[in-house]
């Protein structure tokens, strides 16, 4: 079986540097290819080059992306240049590391589960998800369910890939640092129209392709997320977006008849949380929020044009 590790990348040439490091301390596997598109400025791209000439254990190629960044369109034309020539290709982010045996029990796991489109393992991170998200409040808002990798008719979705899990689990959605089978990638994409950072995008192609084929959770595959602070965006930017593709995605994938009141009371129950909320950067969160909701009744986001004639 054959596996190829596409690792989409902007401006971050020390991440991808360690990422690579970690692809190339694979043990246990030789059949395996890397493939770096890259959508960097100049001198990062350069950058990114010497490294990977820098790094000869592995089978890497750098490709230069020319569009528009958008990690939605880099992982696009990844699936067109390499579903034909492996036979699993893995998604990762340009700044997680990697355990020495990912690859190994990946492709155990695509062998053993044979009607599996889609396998992710776990992804463990800084910032990992506290407590209080298994709390009775979040569920009674449709912000969490106890069931692990299940998405709400509110478009929100429960962890598996940050959990404690004992033993592989099916779910309706993978994180963005998750691998499929080339036969199933060739009937899906991932959505052009989102630019930049993709927000959501990871979700929206996992969870259409969840609703044909089996989705699994193997949680001895591991790898750390090291969450770089490198291109991203600005925290009420990114709070603002977060409620927008949200919506975006509850009306594009979601078909439960009461999908909006559903959104709309987990929007309520977000705003409640980052009021009451303490740490640093809540005043951004819930500025955000309320920046996002206006831009839905607005209609004011290129990913809102063309919005369905329903009541929401």
């Amino acid at each position: 079986m054959t596996h190829c590790l596409v690792i989409c990348t902007r401006n971050r040439p020390d991440d991808l540097r360690e990422t690579l490091e970690s692809c190339a301390s694979q043990g246990s596997i030789e059949d395996f290819a890397v493939r770096v598109v890259d959508a960097s400025d100049t001198e990062a791209a350069s950058r990114n080059a010497s490294t990977i000439a820098e790094i000869p254990r592995i089978n890497c190629e750098h490709v230069l992306y020319r569009g528009e960044p958008s990690l939605a369109r880099q992982r696009n034309f990844a699936i067109e240049e390499y579903t034909g020539n492996y036979d699993i290709i893995h998604f990762l982010d340009d700044d997680v590391t990697l355990d020495s045996e990912y690859l190994k029990v990946m492709d155990n796991a695509f062998r053993q589960n044979p009607a599996a489109a889609g396998i992710g393992g776990l992804v463990v991170e800084d910032g990992r998800r506290p407590q209080d998200a298994r709390s009775l409040l979040l569920t009674c808002f449709r912000l969490y369910s106890p069931r692990p990798g299940k998405v709400l008719a509110s478009g929100h979705e429960s962890p598996a890939q940050s959990e404690e899990l004992s033993e592989v689990v099916g779910v309706e959605w993978l994180n963005g640092c998750s691998a499929y089978r080339s036969s199933v990638l060739r009937d899906f994409r991932c959505d052009a129209q989102l630019r930049g950072y993709s927000l959501d995008e990871d979700l929206d192609l996992s969870y259409r392709i969840s609703r044909q084929h089996l989705l699994l959770v193997e949680p001895s595959a591991q790898m750390v997320h090291r969450k770089s602070p490198a291109d991203r965006e600005p925290g009420t930017q990114y709070y603002s977006d977060y409620i927008v593709h949200r919506f975006w995605f509850v009306r594009k994938n979601i078909r439960h008849p009461m999908r909006y009141p559903a959104f709309w009371w987990s929007v309520v129950g977000r705003l409640l949380r980052a009021q009451s909320a303490r740490k640093h950067g809540h005043h951004e969160m819930r500025n955000g929020y309320l920046d996002g909701i206006k831009r839905i009744v607005s209609g004011d986001h290129y990913l809102l044009g063309g919005r369905e004639n329903e009541t929401f």
